[in-house]
């Protein structure tokens, strides 16, 4: 399909919401005997609608797969991930030498214990530590590092919610948008279609 042949809906807002509020009709009626469906029809249009940024453009395809449902819910409906799940993540990647730290003098003593004082010391001086961050790690020569929580969000925050997604460690809306991800999937490809 040209981008040509696509419908400029922005000039015809009322047109817009016609052609919405007819979807959610129509799929409020194909929900009507579905107990157990935890969205709304208007909810499941909204994502549907939000999804539709996330189609392919390769070729004559325009359309969105369950790919670009999981990079939609990666991106838009994932909160952050906390500093523990970052590290289940790094974990279950095998990159033990990277995990975080508590930057406490608990955790500090149970870690470098058996350490001699020399070696702190150069740990400390070569490293980049600071005791009133609240987390630390060991850089690629083993000195300490100290980190901010989203210094450590943000370096790990995609690889993090993209594990805890494809392990289903996730509840809340993610988990009622993943129950409905073949309706959502469904509808946005219509709305592609429709030219939307």
């Amino acid at each position: 399909m040209e981008d040509s042949m696509i419908k400029d809906w922005t000039n015809t807002k009322t047109e817009t919401d016609e052609y919405l509020e007819r979807l959610e009709e129509e799929l409020n009626e194909k929900l009507n005997g579905i107990t157990d469906c935890p969205l709304t029809a208007m909810e499941i249009i909204q994502h549907a609608l939000m999804l539709t940024q996330y189609q392919r453009r390769d070729a004559s395809v325009y359309e969105v797969n369950y790919d670009d449902f999981t990079k939609y819910v990666i991106d838009e409906v994932m909160e952050e991930p906390t500093v523990e799940q970052v590290n289940q993540y790094l974990e279950a990647s095998c990159y033990y030498d990277d995990m975080f730290y508590e930057n406490t003098p608990d955790s500090l003593n149970e870690i470098l214990m058996g350490s001699e004082p020399w070696t702190i010391c150069d740990l400390v001086h070569f490293g980049d530590w600071n005791p009133s961050a609240p987390y630390f790690s060991f850089d690629g020569y083993g000195n300490l590092k100290a980190w901010e929580e989203n210094e450590i969000i943000s370096m790990y925050s995609s690889g993090t919610k993209r594990y805890l997604f494809e392990t289903s460690q996730y509840d809340g809306d993610v988990e009622n948008v993943d129950y409905c991800s073949d309706v959502i999937i469904e509808y946005c490809n219509r709305m592609l279609r429709d030219g939307f």
